[in-house]
């Protein structure tokens, strides 16, 4: 019955050239750093509807042509126990929350940096400490539903900045 409002058909060509490189350094015992650069470029090549609407050329759903993840990390050693500081970034270039680019939909670049500061005993059984998300308190979409209200797109947004403090225990 909903045929008519919610029609299912396929792009007949899109391309997802690109390529990742994956970095993981460990200097010494104590240190630890990481990084990921991704590049895709997700396109549209023979996308049309069969009333003849045309999506050639756009990106595809929560395609973000450029992503970057980055951390490091230094363990503190102790009498008993360790440290461990750690931050961590993420960097997504702009995309959009669906195929068609509604209004509503597109995310600019942006940018979130993360941050722990935790206790880990020596033999591994307990751990607490300090943590916080999304220092940079950027909004983010993310998730979207289409004809939402007002329209033309609902959207969810990631958490804001968020911080606490963490045990546990095994």
């Amino acid at each position: 019955a909903s045929a008519l409002y919610n029609p299912i058909f396929n792009a007949r060509k899109v391309t997802i050239p690109g390529n990742q490189l994956d970095i993981l350094w460990q200097p010494t015992r104590n240190d630890r750093i990481n990084l990921s650069v991704s590049y895709i470029k997700y396109r549209n090549k023979n996308f049309v509807e069969p009333n003849g609407l045309s999506f050639n050329g756009l990106s595809g759903p929560y395609a973000a042509d450029w992503t970057i993840n980055g951390g490091i990390s230094h363990d503190f050693q102790m009498k008993s126990g360790y440290i461990r500081a750690s931050v961590d970034g993420h960097y997504e270039s702009k995309w959009y929350a669906d195929f068609v680019h509604n209004l509503g939909t597109r995310q600019d670049a942006y940018a979130k940096i993360n941050a722990e500061l935790i206790y880990y005993s020596d033999d591994g059984r307990y751990n607490f400490g300090l943590w916080g998300r999304n220092l940079t308190n950027k909004v983010i979409i993310a998730a979207t539903a289409a004809a939402g209200i007002p329209g033309p797109a609902t959207a969810y947004l990631d958490a804001p900045r968020t911080y606490g403090v963490r045990g546990g225990f095994k």
